[in-house]
């Protein structure tokens, strides 16, 4: 997202992104010529028919030709989220490896903590893009995280975790079927 407050102090850090594109009318010349020394690739898309999230997940489909990039961290992120077809778990247990597009995360930082507005267009990002990346999306704040368990696949999630923990569902899902 282009329009952060911070952006200054983000630039040098040691995760740089390889793209940043956007209508960029709130990306600070200092800010950009930063990543750009770091050899970030910035790309102005004018139109305002759709957000800078969108513009991004849709640069991410064609620079990978409609597959998620592969993962440059190899997982271990703070949430792993597994969507498991039925039909492929006996083929998962005898060693199928799955292939890497379906295998890979697509992780969005700073899409809560601003305006209402862009909370809500992350939240819309979401339904409208997950399929397209195997319902491995994962919305990023500073304090939360947003995915979308697909319907009629087992899914499964799983957490680092230090210790004991415990956790539970409840309420009615849409249809009327309760939460198992």
């Amino acid at each position: 997202d282009d329009d952060d407050d911070d952006d200054g102090e983000r630039c040098g850090k040691p995760w740089v992104p390889d793209l940043i594109r956007g209508d960029l009318d709130s990306l600070r010349p200092d800010v950009r010529s930063c990543y750009e020394s770091l050899g970030c690739r910035v790309e102005r898309v004018p139109d305002q028919d759709s957000n800078d999230l969108d513009k991004a997940l849709r640069a991410v489909l064609d620079e990978f030709g409609r597959r998620p990039p592969p993962s440059r961290d190899g997982g271990g992120g703070a949430v792993d989220v597994d969507v498991i077809d039925a039909e492929k778990e006996e083929e998962e247990e005898e060693g199928v490896v799955e292939s890497e597009s379906e295998s890979t995360s697509v992780l969005v930082y700073g899409a809560f903590g601003g305006r209402f507005d862009q909370e809500m267009a992350s939240l819309q990002a979401l339904y409208r893009w997950a399929e397209k990346f195997h319902h491995r999306m994962i919305l990023y704040g500073d304090e939360t995280c947003a995915f979308l368990l697909p319907a009629k696949v087992r899914n499964e999630i799983r957490l680092p975790l230090a210790e004991a923990a415990a956790a539970a569902t409840s309420g009615e899902r849409a249809g009327g079927g309760g939460n198992e």
